[in-house]
């Protein structure tokens, strides 16, 4: 419990940072998640992939904000009208996690019931945009092996590209 009524101790100021890192950990995963996604698809479709073009396209998503990121995969990718509701669901979620927590909510964070349900939520979220960083490997991979792109996870084709590049292999397929 909270030494004043009106500010959080040390120690549970940091249990509340640790579930907003966390949260904020996972909804940076689905930002870098679609950038992967994107340069892997745009490479996979060329027929001459190279370490100069897996490292530009992917650096180049990275610096893409959320929103960017998301509007360049409802173009590229066909997805189910619930993961494009997903989508404008965890760009409100990330942005109010950036924007707004801090602000909205430091108030309830000397409160040790208000501050519990802070924490609860902040959990939920970072477990929401866990599954959505799922959902979307699991839906991308279907559309590229549409169009002839096998991808088993997202992990070993990052590692495979990744790996390439710092071998300074020309050929990444």
């Amino acid at each position: 419990m909270s030494s004043s009524s009106e500010e959080p101790t040390e120690e549970e100021m940091s249990e509340v940072l640790c579930a907003y890192g966390r949260a904020v950990y996972e909804a940076a995963g689905v930002e870098l998640c679609i950038a992967q996604l994107l340069a892997i698809a745009k490479i996979s479709s060329q027929s001459q992939q190279n370490r100069t073009d897996a490292r530009n396209e992917f650096q180049g998503r990275r610096q893409h904000t959320l929103g960017r990121l998301m509007k360049a995969v409802r173009e590229s990718v066909e997805l189910p009208p619930e993961v494009t509701e997903m989508f404008d669901q965890a760009l409100a979620g990330r942005n109010w996690l950036i924007h707004h927590f801090f602000f909205e909510s430091f108030p309830a964070l000397a409160r040790s019931r208000t501050r519990n349900a802070l924490m609860r939520q902040l959990s939920d979220m970072a477990q929401w945009f866990s599954n959505l960083d799922r959902l979307l490997i699991k839906q991308i991979d279907r559309n590229l092996a549409l169009k002839g792109v096998s991808l088993d996870n997202i992990r070993s084709t990052t590692e495979l590209y990744l790996s390439a590049l710092d071998s300074g292999d020309n050929n990444t397929h």
